[in-house]
């Protein structure tokens, strides 16, 4: 186990009874983070842009709540998820969807046989360094003209990550401030030069204050 999957696993052996209730809640410190989360899903899935029948992964799956989203919308989903806990929720809700273990630094799929990764609330439990590694990982799975959309907290500036956190705390919000310094949310200057270091192209959608949609394309 890489320190990464270390990271996931522990993280959601607590969270895993909770997390539907968290992400949907509509008080508290982290309903900024989560607001609009049905739209978001549903917008994450709008990126996908293929065929009817295209292979998508989930990383991340967790409950499978973006993975079953995507296979509403036509596509032959996998849900990756790290957490046993997490796995058997997903696979209780939505028995007709796989839900397979991996990382995004440790993916048993066959190269080149992947229309699309999608992943939502998961990429910054990645150091820089680990997104790096991963998105060479996740580009070895992708079809030509793959697509790989990411949906997480990031930042447009240096300036806006300092001033967020300041709310936090100027609103006591002591806890979200204390993830928001601790997790490894990075910016959009550093994520565009990962992926286009790739040979992607990347754009962004902003669907809350914290949330962002990043789609990164081959071809």
């Amino acid at each position: 186990m890489n320190l990464s999957d270390f990271r996931f696993n522990s993280l959601f052996d607590d969270w895993a009874d909770k997390y539907d209730e968290t992400v949907y809640m509509k008080d508290g410190q982290y309903e900024e983070v989560f607001k609009n989360y049905t739209e978001i899903l549903n917008e994450t899935v709008k990126h996908i842009a293929k065929y009817q029948g295209a292979t998508v992964l989930d990383i991340g799956a967790g409950t499978g709540n973006l993975t079953t989203v995507a296979a509403k919308a036509g596509y032959n989903t996998i849900g990756i998820e790290p957490n046993s806990k997490m796995r058997d929720i997903a696979t209780k809700k939505y028995p007709s969807i796989s839900f397979l273990s991996g990382t995004f630094l440790s993916l048993s799929i066959d190269d080149n046989s992947v229309d699309a990764i999608i992943n939502s609330y998961a990429f910054h439990h990645l150091t820089d360094s680990e997104k790096k590694d991963s998105i060479k990982i996740l580009k070895s799975k992708l079809r030509n003209n793959g697509t790989i959309i990411i949906t997480d907290t990031m930042y447009d500036s240096i300036e806006t990550k300092e001033a967020i956190i300041k709310d936090a705390y100027n609103k006591n919000f002591v806890a979200l401030a204390h993830d928001l310094e601790t997790e490894f949310y990075t910016t959009h200057e550093i994520l565009t030069e990962i992926f286009e270091s790739e040979g992607f192209t990347v754009s962004y959608q902003q669907m809350n204050k914290f949330v962002w949609i990043l789609t990164a394309k081959l071809g």
